[in-house]
């Protein structure tokens, strides 16, 4: 039963009636998801994240102080927690990155802005508690996207020392370099002015990690990618990387919840969601069809696009080698 008193509550603070029911019925604490990432953005409330692995149990053991800090602010903050694994993207885009930063907390605010993360200790409730405070009194630092930038890059060096670089194998598993390849390097800095606010190319970007062995054996497509366009002077069609290991997810695409690796387009006319991603098998003429398909400013492919001259030669000359072999074989 809801009391005279707490429905005059609220109205308070210039709260709607829907805005205070919403903030009424949400729980102490929940795991996020996609259904309910919603709910919690339209509470208009600070989101306090608390990223676990969920099949360890001493991560596990954190909900506890968590849940404690919760009963301090409810109606005032939200408290979730998210699996680290399924929300890796979330967390970069907070300024958290997997391994180096992992369990941890962040808070997602509701006017976009990046608050440095929580650096205290997850077993100790207050510590959690003052960290909120700072929340709701604005005492958090905002976070530059230069000091995103060097997050993700400590981060990444953290990791690559823990994981000892891999050697390329060319044709299968090959690493990306900005020297030799055609494949423009986006980082925070560059992604608006180049991904963005260029209406006179379709961007295509692919999102990868560069100590990902998923995303090292898409590279020898991708560069191939790359290079065809170039060599068919295809200028309309700008073919661009993102390292996350080295840049946090850009705020456009934090409310999608992307696999590592993905390849998206951003027509020329169009840079705005909803985006549309590859699903195809990941092949150099897949890929290049798939542009062909989506790109704002319309292009024609040759046939066997994804061949040079000297290859469609020799594709040609074994499809005639094949078929002849074939007919021998009938005739006998």
């Amino acid at each position: 039963v809801i009391s005279s008193h707490s429905l005059l509550e609220a109205f308070d603070n210039d709260n709607s009636l829907e805005q205070w029911l919403l903030t009424k019925t949400v729980a102490l604490v929940a795991e996020i998801s996609p259904q309910n990432f919603g709910f919690y953005e339209k509470l208009r409330l600070p989101i306090l994240i608390l990223f676990i692995n969920p099949e360890r149990r001493t991560d596990n053991e954190l909900v506890k102080p968590f849940s404690e800090a919760a009963k301090k602010f409810y109606g005032k903050i939200s408290f979730v927690t998210a699996d680290s694994r399924k929300y890796e993207s979330k967390m970069k885009a907070l300024g958290l990155f997997r391994g180096p930063h992992e369990p941890a907390i962040g808070v997602n605010v509701p006017d976009g802005k990046v608050l440095a993360p929580f650096t205290g200790d997850l077993r100790i409730w207050k510590e959690i508690f003052y960290y909120c405070n700072d929340i709701i009194s604005n005492n958090v630092k905002i976070l530059s996207p230069e000091s995103l930038q060097h997050r993700a890059q400590d981060a990444a060096l953290v990791t690559s020392k823990s994981n000892p670089s891999m050697k390329d194998i060319k044709g299968i598993s090959e690493s990306f370099d900005v020297a030799t390849d055609m494949v423009t390097l986006l980082t925070i800095e560059n992604f608006t002015s180049i991904a963005l606010d260029d209406e006179t190319q379709d961007v295509v970007v692919l999102f990868h990690e560069t100590d990902s062995e998923k995303s090292r054996h898409l590279a020898p497509y991708y560069k191939r990618v790359a290079l065809r366009f170039k060599e068919l002077n295809i200028e309309s069609v700008r073919i661009a990387r993102y390292d996350l290991r080295n840049s946090p997810l850009p705020r456009r695409f934090e409310s999608y919840d992307m696999a590592i690796p993905s390849l998206v387009i951003l027509p020329a006319f169009s840079k705005f969601p909803p985006f549309r991603f590859f699903s195809d098998v990941f092949k150099v003429a897949t890929v290049m069809q798939w542009i062909e398909t989506h790109a704002s400013v319309k292009i024609k492919l040759p046939e066997l696009a994804h061949l040079n001259d000297e290859e469609k030669k020799l594709f040609k000359e074994q499809i005639k080698e094949r078929e002849m072999h074939r007919m021998q074989k009938e005739e006998l």
